[in-house]
C-alpha cells in the first residue's frame, strides 16, 4: 500500500487540512495559486473538490472494508455486483499505487 499522510482529513474552504495539525496543508484547489486566470473554476466546483479531497481517506478504508466483506461472504453474485466489485478493486488499486 502507498504511503499518505493519515486521516481523518478536513476541508476548511478550498484547503485539505488535518485539523490541529502544525504541518504544511494537504493541497488546496484555489486555482489563484496558479496563476491561470483563464482556466479558473468557479468557488463552488473548488469548494467541492476540497471536501471530495478531504474524504479520500474514508472512502479507500471504506472500499477496502466493502471488499473484504464481500470476499468473506462471496457466493452466487451476479454481473452487477462483480462489475461493482471490479470498480472497487480498480479504485483501491489506483489510491494504493498498486497496478490491477
Amino acid at each position: 500500500m502507498s504511503k499518505y499522510t493519515p486521516g481523518p482529513w478536513i476541508a476548511v474552504g478550498w484547503m485539505v487540512e488535518i485539523a490541529n495539525d502544525k504541518k504544511p496543508d494537504i493541497c488546496t484547489t484555489n486555482q489563484h495559486q496558479f496563476d491561470q486566470g483563464y482556466l479558473r473554476r468557479s468557488m463552488s466546483e473548488q469548494l467541492a473538490n476540497a471536501r471530495l479531497i478531504a474524504a479520500a481517506p474514508d472512502l479507500l478504508e471504506a472500499l477496502q472494508a466493502m471488499t473484504e466483506a464481500f470476499l468473506d461472504t462471496e457466493g452466487s453474485h451476479g454481473s452487477v455486483e462483480s462489475d461493482a466489485m471490479d470498480k472497487a478493486y480498480d479504485a483501491i488499486a489506483r489510491a494504493t499505487g498498486d497496478n490491477p
